[in-house]
């Protein structure tokens, strides 16, 4: 007797489908995110409330796009990573450690790490070397660390949208031979348009 498969072909499963989810839409440029290229060293802080990005709970996070605008064509920010944690707190109320060991954020994920960026203007990709699993359970903080260790002109901005969170966006930098230690820094409600890219 001939087998037969009692399993039905489409109750398989199936590859995750890429998708997007863009976060902001504002064209307000500020000019030292999403890093700071007129000094050395920078760090910007992300911080995405769960509320604001349920289509993505319980997906793997492939990668990130940021907007750039007014950059020298060809501007070059070497020595870039990308980490990205769960955080229990919605805000940056006082100033984070650059380990950000004095707020709740745990599973810290080093997305993409020691890499160059070329910039160009408009939306720029950024696929991960490592996904991140987020589960929705927490907030999502994304760290963008910039070790270039130079200065030259041309550098620019990124399109921000104003947020209703006091502190939901933290940027520092330090000129010379130091990565920031918080002395010249900001908390601010203007955070990156960003899109994330998940399945």
């Amino acid at each position: 007797m001939p087998c037969v498969s009692l399993v039905n072909p489409s109750i398989l499963a199936q590859p995750a489908i890429p998708q997007d989810l863009q976060v902001g839409s504002q064209t307000v440029n500020v000019t030292y995110l999403p890093q700071n290229g007129y000094y050395d060293y920078s760090q910007t802080a992300l911080l995405f409330n769960s509320s604001e990005i349920t289509p993505i709970a319980g997906k793997s996070i492939t990668g990130i796009s940021l907007f750039y605008r007014g950059w020298t064509a060809g501007f070059q920010l070497l020595n870039q990573n990308i980490y990205l944690y769960d955080m229990v707190e919605s805000n940056f109320s006082t100033m984070p450690l650059i380990d950000y060991s004095n707020y709740t954020a745990t599973n810290a994920t080093p997305c993409k790490t020691n890499f160059d960026i070329i910039v160009s203007n408009g939306w720029m990709r950024f696929d991960f070397t490592t996904n991140y699993n987020y589960t929705g359970n927490k907030n999502l903080l994304i760290s963008l660390e910039n070790f270039d260790g130079s200065w030259t002109s041309g550098f620019g901005g990124s399109n921000v949208t104003a947020t209703n969170a006091i502190g939901n966006t933290l940027a520092r930098w330090e000129d010379d031979n130091f990565y920031p230690t918080g002395s010249a820094a900001v908390r601010t409600t203007n955070r990156c348009n960003i899109i994330f890219h998940y399945q």
